[in-house]
């Protein structure tokens, strides 16, 4: 059979660390929203052994960020650092 990718949604308010990310081999756009007025920063970490600036904009946000993985570089263990958001955010990750 086919094992099919479940979308997953992270959310909160300022800012935080989503930990222990581990995505199958493949593509997939990850959405940022946030609600807030400033600054909203996020890094996405742990991947290909450097932190990658995922979105720096500011005020309202509908962001879309690409991740590719490989079979010789999965992702696993990886984490988004939200530095700098002043208002509500979400985070979903889909596969392509």
């Amino acid at each position: 059979g086919t094992t099919t990718f479940k979308t997953i949604k992270y959310s909160g308010y300022g800012a935080d660390t989503i930990s222990n990310v581990s995505l199958p081999i493949g593509e997939y756009n990850v959405k940022f929203t946030h609600s807030g007025s400033w600054n909203f920063v996020v890094y996405f970490g742990g991947h290909l052994s450097y932190d990658d600036l995922a979105v720096n904009e500011i005020g309202k946000v509908s962001y879309i960020y690409r991740i590719k993985s490989t079979q010789f570089q999965p992702i696993e263990n990886c984490y988004f650092n939200i530095t700098d958001a002043d208002g509500y955010w979400t985070i979903t990750i889909e596969a392509i």
